[in-house]
């Protein structure tokens, strides 16, 4: 072992060399960490638990990919939720549509109806001629109120719906966007429910 030739157990000087630097890396090393352990309880902890803190993580992961899953389906939902949403709000307004042309027709009528009062004051001697027009105009008055009540009530209905459609969305946007099992269970729930109103 350098100038000094040093021999162990019958070995070459350069074998014996080598033996005596394997041997002191070994202790060095095996050194080193035993000041780790001694001073580091986390890496005691560490290396005694590490099968335990593996099968944890893999749990957790695994945990994560099931949130995420349910999160996407909750956006999944809450698209649908929107489209719903936005064919009812189509559907309202052709019925406001409907609703105004509906007014506007017994608007037009009264107009005429009010000629028709103006004329009926002015030609009393032909009271017996125009009486079935006057009657005829009054069916046609009922029947034009009659269906004003009619949209007025669908219009009303659809309104409502819509606002609790919205109230609801909003509701589901709020407790929805959180990646709890629980708030996806109610989530879930909401959309049955608006699915079966």
């Amino acid at each position: 072992m350098g100038k000094a030739r040093l021999r162990l157990f019958n070995l070459r000087p350069r074998k014996t060399a080598t033996v005596v630097t394997v041997l002191t890396g070994s202790t060095i090393s095996l050194l080193t960490l035993a000041i780790l352990f001694a001073a580091s309880d986390e890496l005691r902890d560490g290396l005694f638990r590490i099968e335990a803190i593996q099968r944890q993580r893999r749990q957790a992961e695994a945990e994560l990919t099931e949130v995420q899953a349910q999160k996407k389906a909750i956006q999944g939902d809450l698209a649908e939720a929107k489209t719903e949403l936005a064919a009812a709000q189509t559907r309202l307004t052709r019925i406001n549509q409907s609703l105004s042309r509906a007014i506007a027709r017994q608007q037009q009528t009264q107009a005429q109806l009010n000629q028709v009062q103006a004329k009926f004051q002015q030609a009393q001697t032909g009271l017996q001629k125009f009486s079935q027009q006057a009657r005829q105009l009054r069916s046609e008055i009922s029947r034009l109120g009659a269906e004003r009540q009619r949209l007025t009530a669908q219009r009303n209905q659809a309104q409502a719906r819509l606002r609790q459609a919205e109230v609801e969305q909003r509701q589901l946007g709020t407790f929805c966007d959180s990646d709890t099992v629980q708030s996806s269970r109610w989530c879930e729930h909401k959309e049955t429910s608006w699915s079966a109103s």
